[in-house]
């Protein structure tokens, strides 16, 4: 799974390179920009798998919830609001 998330990053970042070499950005400017990207998006990546894997680990452990038992209707003809 992580080298998929690599690819991903590095598909990115070499996105963000064509980018800034497009729009003419200094070589030193643009490699600096690419690796922060790519760096960036493979973070992001990687905290979204490991949230994600949390929380399915989480709901698989979790016992299934049980029913609260019901409350009879209160009586209408209790008096217990009467007043003597």
């Amino acid at each position: 799974m992580r080298s998929l998330l690599l690819q991903v990053s590095s598909i990115s970042a070499l996105l963000v390179l064509l980018s800034q070499l497009w729009r003419y950005a200094s070589l030193e400017r643009a490699l600096v920009v690419t690796l922060v990207a790519g760096g960036a998006v493979y973070a992001v990546l990687l905290v979204g798998r490991t949230v994600t894997r949390y929380l399915v680990a989480a709901s698989e452990d979790a016992p299934p919830p049980t029913p609260e038992p019901a409350t009879p209707p209160p009586d209408p003809t209790s008096s217990t609001n009467a007043t003597s």
